[in-house]
């Protein structure tokens, strides 16, 4: 929180099955910071420096329909970052469920909210 005392943190007591299970959970614990399209949402499964992160936030302002995905040399996401376009579309709940509930791979999953949402970019 010293990072960024805006930034909403969560920990789990057990590693969740993947991201997009994670990610699916996140209207629930969320809510209305979820309503609000000038704020991306920033996900991140890996340590990271204070000046990545509010680059990342810039960018998700900068580009509210716009994203970016990093995926590690197993396939797994490390970061995630949704413009706040994406990250307030009614669309956006289900398809997570879609993917957590079916078990996609990330690197699928990422194709698949690129198709989803094609304004997110490469």
């Amino acid at each position: 929180m010293d990072r960024n005392p805006a930034a909403i943190v969560i920990e789990h007591l057990q590693p969740p099955k993947g991201a997009f299970a994670l990610l699916e959970d996140l209207p629930k614990w969320l809510g209305h910071h979820l309503l609000d399209p000038a704020r991306p949402l920033v996900f991140l499964d890996r340590p990271f420096e204070a000046e990545e992160l509010a680059e990342e936030m810039r960018e998700g302002r900068a580009h509210p329909r716009g994203g970016r995905g990093e995926l590690d040399a197993a396939g797994r996401i490390r970061l995630l970052r949704l413009g706040g376009m994406i990250a307030t579309s009614p669309l956006l709940p289900p398809f997570l469920r879609f993917l957590a509930k079916r078990d996609v791979n990330e690197a699928t999953a990422l194709d698949l909210l690129h198709t989803a949402f094609p304004d997110m970019g490469a």
